[in-house]
């Protein structure tokens, strides 16, 4: 096959795209605008060209940012039709590096997006078998830290904090490494440890300000507050509630300040302020147009509406 003929000032600027992601700027409109763009003037018939310069189709990884950027972002059925297309294309370039990376992006979708541990099992799981096979080693880490959190959540707490705690030894500090902790923190607090969760989240905190990697800031805070829920500190508890939706709205990061709002307005109700825990939510939620079928926008809406309304709408 010939190779198509290469325009310098072109190509490089198209493929460097999907690199600039890993560190968004303040708000996600960015990235998303740029990912939108990459995608339109992706070229087809270059896609020989595109291969020589990257480790992953172009394409493919294009469609694997764009569906995290969505999925934070709260355009979540967007997010999920650009997974499955990202997927259906990687499986079609039969390129082993190329679908391991659409299925990481597909499971760190989910996880934005707060889907059940059972829904994002199946994409760790082949993430790992494929790894294996083809001795894809920084895949099979990333697969063995999406199957420890997915073990954690599901019941399997030591099992998921051994995988997770591997896979944190064997990153190190990265670029990764504030979201890997923040899974481990999160598997911690499913088995009741907050103290040693709440240390590496402390962990998390510094590589953020070493590699200045922000993504995940508001999860972290999030975390950190419900962490400290956990052993009765309710007044720092809500202190970092209201920091991580405040890095949230940032960001834009419409999804993870929904996560955030939840946790909140549970304390609120418990405080006996349901009047501020409505005034938070209500106009968050009627903010979304679409994922309707999430656990998060459901439990909203029950918060709002009180399972009266449901049984209405039933």
């Amino acid at each position: 096959m010939s190779r198509p003929s290469r325009d310098s000032n072109k190509i490089p600027r198209r493929i460097s795209l999907p690199c600039k992601i890993r560190s968004p700027a303040r708000c996600l409109n960015w990235p998303k605008s740029s990912l939108e763009h990459g995608l339109k003037l992706y070229e087809p018939a270059q896609r020989v060209l595109y291969a020589d310069l990257t480790s992953v189709d172009t394409r493919v990884a294009l469609l694997g940012y764009l569906a995290n950027t969505l999925a934070c972002s709260g355009e979540l059925d967007q997010a999920r039709s650009r997974c499955d297309e990202s997927i259906v294309e990687a499986r079609d370039t039969l390129h082993a590096p190329t679908l391991a990376h659409s299925l990481w992006h597909a499971w760190c979708a989910g996880w934005c997006a707060h889907l059940e541990p059972t829904t994002l099992l199946p994409y760790a799981d082949e993430l790992l078998e494929l790894s294996t096979d083809r001795g894809l080693m920084f895949w099979h880490k990333m697969g063995t830290m999406a199957r420890g959190w997915c073990l954690a959540g599901m019941g399997s707490g030591e099992q998921g904090l051994a995988l997770l705690a591997d896979g944190v030894s064997n990153f190190g500090a990265s670029s990764n490494g504030p979201l890997f902790l923040t899974m481990l923190a999160d598997a911690f607090r499913i088995v009741g440890q907050p103290d040693a969760g709440l240390a590496r989240l402390n962990e998390a905190e510094r590589q953020v300000e070493a590699t200045q990697v922000r993504w995940w800031q508001s999860e972290v805070l999030r975390l950190r507050g419900a962490l400290l829920m956990l052993i009765g500190d309710h007044i720092a508890a809500e202190a970092n509630f209201r920091d991580a939706i405040a890095a949230a709205r940032r960001q834009r990061a419409k999804f993870f300040e929904l996560r955030v709002a939840l946790d909140l307005v549970r304390h609120l109700h418990h405080q006996g302020r349901p009047g501020e825990a409505r005034d938070l939510l209500g106009p968050l939620y009627g903010s979304f147009t679409e994922g309707f079928d999430t656990p998060d926008l459901k439990e909203a809406k029950l918060l709002i509406h009180g399972p009266a309304h449901e049984q209405r709408q039933a």
